[in-house]
């Protein structure tokens, strides 16, 4: 999931939200990583606290990144 972020205060925590793996924050926006079914855990957490991106856009891996993740050992 990425979406676009004033702060990195409003990420605090999502790295507890269940099936998520990652939260990463560029100052700018934010990634989240994690299995499929924490997109609307991640979403309604988001709600929650009144946070609303327009941008919000679920990023799925091409084939090529998977391949790429399982030969570093990654999920």
């Amino acid at each position: 999931m990425r979406f676009s972020s004033s702060s990195a205060s409003v990420l605090e925590g999502l790295e507890r939200v269940p099936g998520v793996v990652e939260v990463r924050f560029d100052g700018r926006a934010a990634a989240v990583s994690g299995e499929p079914r924490s997109v609307v855990l991640v979403a309604a957490e988001l709600a929650r606290r009144g946070v609303e991106p327009d941008d919000f856009t679920v990023v799925r891996p091409t084939l090529e990144d998977s391949v790429v993740a399982m030969l570093d050992g990654g999920l």
